[in-house]
Protein backbone atom coordinates (compact mmCIF):
# COMPACT_ATOMS: atom_id res chain seq x y z
CA UNK A 1 0.00 0.00 0.00
CA UNK A 2 3.00 2.45 0.93
CA UNK A 3 4.47 1.63 -2.45
CA UNK A 4 1.24 2.98 -4.47
CA UNK A 5 1.19 5.71 -2.49
CA UNK A 6 4.51 7.02 -2.84
CA UNK A 7 4.42 6.02 -6.30
CA UNK A 8 0.93 8.56 -6.55
CA UNK A 9 2.92 11.30 -4.83
CA UNK A 10 5.79 10.92 -7.29
CA UNK A 11 3.67 11.13 -10.26
CA UNK A 12 2.07 14.31 -8.73
CA UNK A 13 5.14 16.02 -7.89
CA UNK A 14 3.45 16.66 -4.74
CA UNK A 15 5.31 16.69 -1.53
CA UNK A 16 2.32 16.84 0.67
CA UNK A 17 2.61 13.25 2.72
CA UNK A 18 -0.80 10.99 2.29
CA UNK A 19 -2.32 10.09 5.45
CA UNK A 20 -3.12 6.56 5.97
CA UNK A 21 -6.17 5.54 4.87
CA UNK A 22 -8.59 2.61 5.74
CA UNK A 23 -8.47 1.29 2.09
CA UNK A 24 -5.32 0.43 0.90
CA UNK A 25 -5.51 1.45 -2.67
CA UNK A 26 -5.97 5.17 -4.98
CA UNK A 27 -9.47 5.33 -6.09
CA UNK A 28 -10.51 4.50 -9.52
CA UNK A 29 -13.40 6.78 -10.62
CA UNK A 30 -14.72 4.25 -13.35
CA UNK A 31 -14.83 1.61 -10.68
CA UNK A 32 -15.62 3.52 -7.60
CA UNK A 33 -17.69 6.28 -8.61
CA UNK A 34 -19.60 5.38 -11.58
CA UNK A 35 -21.68 2.86 -10.17
CA UNK A 36 -22.34 5.14 -7.07
CA UNK A 37 -23.65 8.34 -9.68
CA UNK A 38 -25.36 5.32 -11.90
CA UNK A 39 -27.32 4.26 -8.93
CA UNK A 40 -28.50 8.04 -7.76
CA UNK A 41 -29.64 8.49 -10.68
CA UNK A 42 -31.72 5.96 -11.15
CA UNK A 43 -35.10 4.84 -9.68
CA UNK A 44 -33.67 3.14 -7.01
CA UNK A 45 -32.40 5.61 -5.31
CA UNK A 46 -35.85 7.54 -5.24
CA UNK A 47 -35.99 7.71 -1.49
CA UNK A 48 -32.53 9.34 -1.02
CA UNK A 49 -33.25 13.18 -0.50
CA UNK A 50 -30.61 15.56 1.15
CA UNK A 51 -27.76 12.83 1.53
CA UNK A 52 -23.33 13.45 1.38
CA UNK A 53 -22.04 10.49 -0.12
CA UNK A 54 -17.92 10.52 0.27
CA UNK A 55 -15.75 8.52 -1.97
CA UNK A 56 -12.53 8.71 0.24
CA UNK A 57 -11.76 5.23 0.72
CA UNK A 58 -12.62 5.68 4.52
CA UNK A 59 -10.84 8.82 5.73
CA UNK A 60 -13.89 10.59 6.44
CA UNK A 61 -14.28 7.63 9.27
CA UNK A 62 -11.92 9.69 11.88
CA UNK A 63 -14.20 13.17 11.19
CA UNK A 64 -17.39 11.32 12.74
CA UNK A 65 -15.03 10.82 16.36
Amino acid sequence: ARGVAASARMERRDTTPIPPCPVPRLGDPAADIAPMALFLASGEASYFTGYSFFADGGLSIDAAR
